[in-house]
Parts: structure tokens; C-alpha cells; sequence
């Protein structure tokens, strides 16, 4: 599966993958704004990656002018309550304070909640990242619940995505 949007390819992940998002996950940039902040092995990831049930978790590898850039993800896909945990990490740091994450997060928000017809999207953010509180902030997410000492979930519905997202839309549609 391939979702075009913005000038940004989301493309499904493959067990091709999975040794360079291992990479990426352990750098130093993405791995300490995790919840599971210890390196992860090449059996741990083969692992993940076996486990996963593909009908309730979608993991796309970001694609930028044919450079594969980072992971995004819709995760723990609940069809009784159309909710579902996004996320996403950069794994090629020229490209973490660029258009790029905010494209590639409108473009899987829009495939949350036009496609899969989901109500609500979570977000589990470290409450230390004032950056990415912002940013989901931006997008029409809001404070949910506290899950630790240092994790929050945040949450957002199609109607606050839509109304938060207008004219950040109409700039990407530009790309």
C-alpha cells in the first residue's frame, strides 16, 4: 500500500525493512523521546516485527524524493471504539525540522480518518517534548490522561484535525 500525499510516499513496511528502522529506532535523537528507551537487538526487531497483526497496525516508512526518511504509524486500531495510537520518528536528522514529519503526519491522519473511518487518533507524548506537544497540539490534538510520571496521552478527533488543519492543508497541497 502506498498513500501520495503533499509531495510525501508512505509505503507499508516490509520485513526488508525492518533492519534499517531497527537502525534509525536506536539512534540517540529518536531513541531517548521513546517510552522503551534501551537499544533494540536484531532478535527483538525481527520479533516485533513478526508479531505484528497487520490488520490492526499500519507502519509506512517515509519517503521523501525517493529517500526513505523515517516511520510513521496508525497502531492498536480499536473497531469498537474507531480509535487508534499514531506515531512517528525521523531517522534522517536533515530532515527533522523540515515540512517532511508535518506532511507525513496530515498525510497519515488523513488516511486515519478518511480511509479506515477512525473518530479518534491517541498520541503518547513525553511530557518533557514541549516540541512535539506543540506540534500535535497544532494538528487539533488535546491533554487526554497522564500514563506515568513522564508520558501523557493526547487525543484528537476528525472534527478538531479538520478545523486545525485548514490552511495547513491548503500550504502542503502546494508541495
Amino acid at each position: 500500500m502506498l498513500i501520495n500525499r503533499y509531495g510525501i510516499t508512505l509505503r507499508l513496511i516490509s520485513e526488508q525493512d525492518i533492519e534499517k528502522i531497527r537502525q534509525w529506532r536506536n539512534q540517540d535523537h529518536v531513541r531517548l523521546n521513546m517510552q522503551y528507551q534501551h537499544p533494540i537487538s536484531k532478535s527483538e526487531q525481527i520479533d516485533w516485527y513478526r508479531q505484528l497483526d497487520k490488520q490492526y497496525n499500519f507502519f509506512f516508512i517515509i519517503i521523501y524524493k525517493e529517500k526513505e526518511i523515517g516511520l510513521i504509524h496508525l497502531k492498536d486500531i480499536n473497531k469498537s471504539d474507531n480509535s487508534a495510537e499514531a506515531g512517528i520518528f525521523v531517522g534522517e536528522k536533515e530532515y527533522l525540522n523540515t515540512y517532511i514529519p508535518i506532511g507525513a503526519t496530515v498525510a497519515l491522519m488523513d488516511f486515519g480518518f478518511e480511509d479506515l473511518k477512525l473518530t479518534t487518533l491517541r498520541a503518547k507524548i513525553s511530557n518533557q517534548n514541549e516540541k512535539a506537544i506543540k506540534f500535535n497540539e497544532t494538528l487539533g490534538y488535546v491533554y487526554k490522561n497522564n500514563i506515568n510520571d513522564d508520558y501523557d496521552y493526547y487525543e484528537c478527533s476528525e472534527e478538531n484535525f479538520i478545523h486545525n488543519t485548514m490552511g495547513l492543508k491548503k500550504i502542503l497541497q502546494k508541495f
